[in-house]
């Protein structure tokens, strides 16, 4: 199977790294030792700590998996310099019919976090966007209905 590249820019990548340390030692760690704490009294089916710590520790483990393969499977996203046209590391401006002016920067699903201004060239915006020129009009179905936006700036 070919591992998804994930596309992240030099400090998500960074945040991803210093996420996975915390990880292991904030919590991996920690629960290791409440599991070995609970397993020395002996294991039981009765025994509802010793099962709920396992499903954490599986739970906390798959997502330590998921960050392993998204740093190594990086692809980083230089620094953007083309303002033509919207790629991977743009930052843009964007309306929305009847709202104020957004900004946002495209990065990859890793690294995405809206709320933050960071979307995804995954997302129904993020992969509209990708290859538009400024005064673009960008039309997304959404479940409220369609959506139109403006591409005002590229940076």
């Amino acid at each position: 199977m070919i591992p998804k590249v994930s596309y992240v820019t030099p400090q998500g990548l960074d945040r991803l790294e210093k996420q996975l340390v915390r990880l292991r030692a904030e919590k991996y760690h920690p629960l290791l030792e409440q599991l070995r704490d609970v397993s020395e009294g002996g294991y039981t089916i009765d025994n509802t700590e010793m099962i709920t710590l396992q499903a954490q520790l599986e739970m906390l483990e798959s997502q330590i998996i998921t960050l392993e393969d998204t740093i190594r499977n990086a692809q980083l996203i230089e620094a953007h310099h083309n303002t033509a046209v919207v790629t991977l590391g743009s930052t843009v401006t964007v309306q929305e019919d009847g709202y104020d002016p957004e900004q946002f920067v495209i990065v990859g699903a890793a690294e995405a976090d809206p709320d933050a201004g960071y979307i995804s060239n995954e997302s129904p915006l993020g992969r509209m966007l990708l290859g538009q020129a400024v005064g673009a009009d960008l039309k997304i179905m959404s479940p409220d209905g369609l959506i139109t936006y403006k591409l005002l700036e590229i940076k």
